[in-house]
């Protein structure tokens, strides 16, 4: 089978850890991944990519350690997952310092320990989102930075299939379409915007941006496009993820990412919100 380069793979441990371009990014997805991934992702990093991140860098819930591997470059100190196998993935990605097998809301960690908390669409599959902020404020040193995505709960209202269901008549099919997109994407705790920011507030965490983006139009074509992701992850649960990096998946990849960023900074509907704070106290 062939292997496709990543952009940066060769140099990737060699520097601290940072964000890549979109471009390479963006290559490295259309190689990896199916193209609603891609465009999630995608649009997750260009919300990250301005945040300076001080090391220690702490990736909560850090899965198999894909975003790190195809959208940032250099090693992250610290990934944490709960799960054993996403945990094992993450260690064979030679992306990280260290892995650690936990569950974020104990996390085993000093306190004021290290500098960013990134947490990339996982808070949501989280069943206890206040301990899990409150130890993100405790491992943070003074001024450390907190950096997520999260899925908000009005991700279900936008689904395209779920709204091709109820214009149809058969609404009853669109809420168990929504019912079976939770489980497979294990959505634990889809919480308001409000209710995140007042958890990290009172996890002594000082907000700095709360911001939603991913527009309904993003959300439907993303929905649009999972179907075919579906053999992806049959292979990529047996161990053989195949991805063939067509040329017009990209042309497609390219118009949503920029009709995303045509609507980006007025998103008062998007479906995600970026979320970034940091730890009250003097560095």
């Amino acid at each position: 089978m062939t292997r496709f380069r990543l952009c940066h793979e060769s140099a990737l441990c060699a520097a601290p850890a940072s964000f890549l371009p979109l471009a390479a990014a963006t290559t490295n997805y259309l190689c990896a991944t199916p193209i609603s991934l891609a465009v999630f992702r995608l649009c997750e990093l260009r919300r990250l990519s301005d945040v300076e991140l001080r090391a220690p860098i702490v990736d909560l819930g850090c899965g198999a350690g894909q975003f790190v591997r195809l959208a940032m470059a250099g090693r992250v100190e610290i990934g944490v997952d709960i799960s054993p196998r996403q945990a094992a993935g993450a260690r064979r990605s030679g992306r990280y310092e260290r892995v650690v097998e936990a569950d974020a809301a104990e996390l085993p960690l000093a306190d004021e320990s290290v500098g960013t908390v990134l947490a990339v669409s996982s808070l949501e599959h989280m069943r206890r989102p206040e301990k899990v902020l409150a130890e993100a404020g405790r491992v943070l040193q003074p001024g450390g930075v907190f950096a997520a995505t999260i899925v908000l709960p009005e991700l279900r209202s936008h689904l395209y299939y779920s709204e091709l269901t109820r214009r149809m008549g058969i609404a009853p099919l669109g809420r168990l379409y929504c019912r079976l997109h939770d489980w497979a994407f294990a959505h634990r705790t889809l919480l308001p915007q409000g209710r995140w920011e007042q958890l990290a507030e009172d996890a002594g965490l000082e907000i700095v941006t709360s911001r939603r983006f991913f527009s309904p139009a993003i959300t439907r074509s993303f929905d649009f496009w999972l179907p075919p992701a579906v053999p992806y992850r049959l292979l990529a649960a047996a161990g053989m993820p195949l991805v063939v990096p067509l040329p017009w998946r990209r042309r497609i990849v390219e118009g949503m990412l920029a009709r995303e960023e045509r609507s980006r900074g007025n998103v008062e509907d998007g479906t995600l919100l970026f979320l970034l704070a940091r730890k009250r106290g003097t560095p």
